[in-house]
């Protein structure tokens, strides 16, 4: 798990009745990376999200990822989004997937690639929502235009630290990837390398927001 210091935590009163809680941290082991999280609560029990994450003097070079991971309790599987699909995309790599509501389970989202990676990602989502069945409400993610997600049974650390898939196991807990983006895939091990394009320099401040809704496990996916 990665390290965080929180340097501080502001609270404000909103429009409407909302309470604002903007967390400021950095990351140590990422450069002392700059992160600001605003946290808009309203009384209909959606909470916006204000994402800020700035790298600029922290000498990172190039991210693999810029986002946001959660974790969903265990039972969290029935998976619904509105962005590309149905296999897993990525921003150099996405002319294969149709732009349409699709579904699927959390657990087939996971990709057995020889050496054990990173997989599911899906570009260009406007929504993606994840459901317990035996539950009578769920998890909508309703972003602010457009952001890369996924979800999956694997910490990225349990990827990153398994040679193959068979010395994986699946926790009981989702976790849930709202995102920024991440690198395109390039093909530097046999040709031309990520495009500047597809890149995410860290010279740069990333900010994308997202809105958190409770919905009923009964509602429609379409």
């Amino acid at each position: 798990m990665a390290k965080v210091n929180v340097l501080g935590i502001d609270t404000s009163d909103g429009i409407n009745g909302s309470k604002i809680i903007v967390s400021h941290l950095s990351l140590p082991n990422a450069g002392n990376t700059k992160v600001d999280i605003t946290y808009t609560v309203s009384g209909d029990g959606s909470v916006k999200v204000d994402m800020s994450v700035n790298a600029v003097g922290s000498g990172m070079g190039k991210f693999l990822r810029v986002g946001s991971l959660m974790t969903l309790p265990a039972g969290s599987e029935q998976l619904s989004w509105y962005g590309n699909g149905f296999a897993e995309t990525f921003n150099d790599r996405k002319t294969n997937g149709i732009h349409k509501v699709w579904s699927d389970t959390v657990s087939g989202q996971f990709y057995p690639y020889m050496k054990a990676d990173d997989c599911g990602n899906h570009t260009d989502v406007r929504w993606i929502s994840v459901k317990n069945p035996n539950n009578s409400t769920g998890l909508l993610v309703s972003a602010n235009g457009e952001v890369e997600a996924s979800a999956l049974h694997f910490m990225p650390e349990d990827l990153m630290n398994a040679n193959h898939p068979f010395e994986l196991s699946p926790r009981k807990e989702t976790f849930l990837s709202v995102d920024y983006g991440s690198m395109g895939t390039g093909s530097a091990t046999c040709g031309q390398g990520t495009l500047d394009e597809y890149q995410l320099p860290s010279d740069k401040v990333y900010k994308w927001s997202y809105t958190i809704i409770p919905v009923s496990a009964s509602a429609n996916a379409e």
